[in-house]
């Protein structure tokens, strides 16, 4: 919980984190690299890219349906 304006900003400072992932991950193999997740166990790169994914989109979901709400400040 937050102001939304914090949100879409912690969502912007991600851009430059995602961008920079397909540069570390050039010369490796997305499947060999393992990290471990605190609730599903270890993920391989490809699993964390695609739940990266899901997860922000259903952030910026939540955020546009904010901004369209009648109690939305104009």
């Amino acid at each position: 919980f937050g102001p939304l304006g914090f949100w879409v900003v912690a969502m912007q400072c991600n851009q430059p984190l995602l961008e920079a992932t397909h540069a570390a991950l050039t010369d490796l193999d997305p499947a060999a690299v393992i990290t471990p997740h605190p609730i599903s166990g270890p993920w391989d790169a490809l699993q964390w890219l695609s739940f990266i994914r899901f997860h922000l989109d259903h952030h910026r979901q939540q955020i546009e349906r904010v901004k369209q709400s009648t109690a939305f400040p104009v």
